[in-house]
């Protein structure tokens, strides 16, 4: 026992490196059958899963009233964050293009203005909605498609291709995507 403790303590003090583990927990990769927590996951009747933690992933662009109908009188305008799955994102970094699988989350927030103790400014309140793009040109005609979650939807189906695919496809400054508003990518 003491044996068993007290070897690899010893190759850690030496080595700077705790020894390698076997086993399912030493894996990098899903078990066989599991899904990749970098890719999009789809009910069986195709409704998209919504992902947990996007707001954890990669900010790629902010804005602040970004419309794209007329413009109103209604205030500010909504918050948008816009966020890469990582995996996604670092295939961007090394490549410059998007990969089947590749999501793009939207987070919709409602603004606040003049919260104690600010006197002037708008700042972000609660959420409005979660919105994903999803790229996979095998299920979707023209390789992506748009999802909207709603405030706690858990699933959605795409919508419907004149909402969002075809601004997409003749506004968007690269494969769909709104390269334009998104200087961490803009950049690449």
């Amino acid at each position: 026992m003491i044996r068993r403790l007290f070897l690899p303590a010893l190759v850690t003090a030496f080595t700077g490196a705790a020894p390698a583990v076997s086993g399912p927990a030493a894996s990098p990769h899903p078990a066989p059958g599991a899904a990749d927590p970098g890719m999009p996951r789809f009910t069986a009747d195709g409704a998209l899963l919504r992902p947990d933690g996007v707001e954890r992933w990669v900010l790629v662009g902010a804005s602040l009233g970004l419309g794209y109908s007329n413009a109103t009188d209604r205030g500010v305008g909504m918050f948008h964050r816009v966020y890469l799955e990582p995996s996604a994102y670092e295939h961007f970094l090394r490549t410059g293009g998007f990969r089947s699988g590749t999501m793009l989350a939207l987070s919709i927030r409602h603004p606040l203005r003049r919260v104690p103790p600010s006197r002037a400014g708008w700042s972000e309140g609660d959420l409005a909605a979660i919105e994903l793009a999803v790229k996979d040109p095998e299920r979707f005609r023209g390789g992506w498609a748009y999802f909207d979650f709603g405030r706690d939807g858990r699933a959605a189906r795409a919508e419907p291709g004149e909402r969002c695919a075809r601004c997409h496809a003749e506004h968007a400054a690269r494969d769909n995507v709104f390269l334009q508003f998104y200087p961490q990518l803009r950049a690449r």
